[in-house]
């Protein structure tokens, strides 16, 4: 995979920092993006991305499981 040009590898990073504000204002739950988006992160982490990438996707993805685990401690303590 060539070297990503700095216009592509910013949009990258703007869209995983947007994904990031969905989380941390609630638009979106855990479990829709560790639904939709999960195997994506898990891939680019995977793939020859840039370093950048690599550890944003990798951020990304921890706190997704981390809290769909969450969510799903919390229904289970409410039944």
């Amino acid at each position: 995979m060539d070297k990503l040009s700095s216009k592509e590898l910013n949009v990258r990073l703007r869209i995983f920092v947007f994904m990031e504000y969905l989380l941390f204002y609630d638009i979106i739950t855990a479990e829709s993006l560790r639904k939709i988006v999960l195997p994506v992160l898990t891939s680019t982490v995977i793939e020859n991305a840039e370093e950048q990438i690599k550890l944003k996707a990798k951020k990304l993805s921890l706190i997704v499981q981390c809290l769909s685990k969450h969510q799903l401690k919390q229904s289970i303590e409410l039944n």
